[in-house]
């Protein structure tokens, strides 16, 4: 049997970024002067010339002789920085809106690069060759590589150094002038774009009528503005001015389990009122006893409270669906049916089938896995339970992953993958509440497929215990998708899993910013 490790998708707020795209296609020309430091001066002038280039590329070595990082104290995700031994290179006639890629090879150390601000002396991105060496894995990658969009007020820098301290040997550096994805209905980094309840509520409504007759674009809202800007940018306030807030549907979530006694999430937990609660009978005949709110894989019981050292469950369930003074979720009025598979130790493709069988025979029409692992294969009961989900009109929704820039993944990791590559699900990378993609939110990469984006850093939501706190990743992303889908459900009962798939793909907005 094949088995992955899953594990939940969120992460600390990150502060450094890098996109990973390896392949690069009409080549934009421009002007670049490469000043590097004294002892490549001699070495990098025949490359420094006035004609248009493409690229540049050098050799250098790195050694003692060049002293240690000098910001490495303000880098803080690499703890041997101080003592790595460092090169810079400063990147000078860059027009604004220019992408450029930077990479570093070596085979005597492994190099790590990083962009510098040259105005703040600040590390703003960062790239390694850390990853594996199977094509196959998300994480294949073989080159420290970080590719920027020049912006009009900064001045830029490049740090060579090594990953372990005091590393020394040659390494080549190239610089490369390219052109961003050309605009189209998909994109190597973020899909078919950012999700617009707004805009797939309307489509679905017009979608009730054999004519599909277009409705008009809902009246603009009040932004909320402040933790809740997410909802802003997913357009939900125009949604619930309409008055479809998720009413009449189950969102199940398949997590580490949920503070079903959470203030804002206590009223909108699903309760199976087939079921007699603690007589040990099961009542409904569906093979579980007394499961009133849900069921707990891991421990084998009707328990599915959150116990994780995060509350990451618990996060995930307030993102979709909270209804509390403090929090509002997607869909304030949708159900939360709490599905335990992951523990603090993760989970197993087995739970994860097993809960979505679960969802599916309860009558959950919405579901949100917020979770994921490197495993290039996935179970058969879990492909088998995701093609059960598709047949049964549940629409799953997947985390992506957060690994392209730690990682350096090129696609999402699975089950996402899977289950978008084969249309039995969503994939959801993360931006932030400015549009900018998350730089570890793992990327649809070059087959098209479901793919979209979602606010997933710093969001505020529900924890357990009554409280409430931030976190990052695709983790939050995808209970936003999960949100829309049940708010286009209670627009529209009636849409097919297909139908809302392409519904959110074709509303989806472009309008989503690469960092930095």
């Amino acid at each position: 049997m094949n088995m992955t490790v899953s594990f939940p998708l969120s992460k600390p707020s990150a502060r450094i970024s890098t996109d990973r795209h390896p392949l690069f296609a009409n080549l934009e020309t421009g002007r670049a002067i490469l000043a590097v430091s004294a002892k490549q001066r001699a070495r990098s002038s025949s490359l420094v010339r006035a004609a248009d280039r493409s690229k540049q590329r050098l050799q250098g070595k790195l050694e003692s002789s060049d002293g240690f990082d000098p910001n490495a104290d303000q880098s803080g995700f690499d703890p041997n920085a101080r003592n790595s031994y460092a090169d810079n290179f400063t990147l000078k006639r860059l027009k604004s809106g220019q992408r450029v890629e930077v990479t570093v090879a070596s085979r005597q150390f492994n190099p790590v690069i990083k962009l510098v601000n040259d105005r703040t002396r600040r590390s703003v991105l960062y790239g390694d060759n850390i990853g594996s060496t199977d094509p196959e894995s998300i994480f294949f990658n073989t080159n420290a590589r970080l590719t920027f969009t020049a912006q009009h007020w900064a001045k830029y820098s490049i740090r060579v150094s090594s990953l372990s301290a005091r590393e020394s040997g040659n390494y080549q550096i190239e610089f490369r002038f390219v052109n961003a994805q050309p605009a189209s209905d998909f994109n190597f980094f973020y899909g078919s774009g950012l999700v617009n309840a707004a805009a797939a509520v309307s489509q679905a409504i017009a979608s009730r009528s054999p004519q599909g007759v277009a409705q008009p674009a809902f009246v603009d809202a009040a932004n909320l503005g402040g933790t809740l800007t997410r909802l802003d940018v997913v357009q939900a306030p125009e949604v619930w001015a309409q008055g479809f807030t998720g009413q009449g549907v189950t969102i199940a979530i398949i997590d580490d389990g949920v503070d079903y006694n959470h203030p804002a999430l206590q009223n909108n937990i699903w309760i199976n009122t087939r079921e007699v609660a603690n007589n040990g009978i099961d009542d409904d005949g569906n093979g579980f006893i007394d499961d009133g709110l849900g069921w707990n894989f891991i421990g084998n019981n009707n328990d599915p409270s959150d116990r994780s050292l995060d509350g990451h469950g618990t996060h995930v369930a307030g993102i979709a669906a909270a209804n509390g003074a403090e929090v509002k979720g997607v869909a304030f009025n949708a159900k939360i049916m709490p599905i335990k598979v992951l523990g603090n130790n993760g989970g197993s493709d087995l739970n994860i089938a097993k809960g979505i069988h679960y969802a599916v025979n309860n009558g959950a029409k919405a579901i949100n896995m917020s979770l994921g692992g490197e495993g290039s294969l996935l179970a058969p009961e879990l492909i088998e339970a995701l093609q059960l989900a598709k047949r049964s009109g549940v629409t799953v929704v997947i985390a992506s992953g957060n690994e392209r820039q730690s990682g350096g993944a090129l696609k999402p990791g699975n089950p996402a993958r899977f289950a978008a590559v084969q249309d039995l699900g969503i994939a959801v990378g993360a931006v932030d509440d400015r549009r900018f993609l998350l730089e570890d939110s793992n990327p649809a990469g070059e087959q098209r497929f479901n793919f979209l984006v979602a606010p997933g850093v710093s969001v505020r939501s529900t924890l357990p215990g009554g409280e409430y706190g931030f976190l990052s990743g695709t983790s939050m992303a995808t209970p936003h998708v999960a949100g829309v889908v049940a708010l286009m459900l209670s627009a529209n009962p009636n849409l097919t899993v297909d139908q809302i798939e392409d519904i959110l793909a074709k509303t989806a907005s472009r309008d989503v910013r690469l960092t930095p």
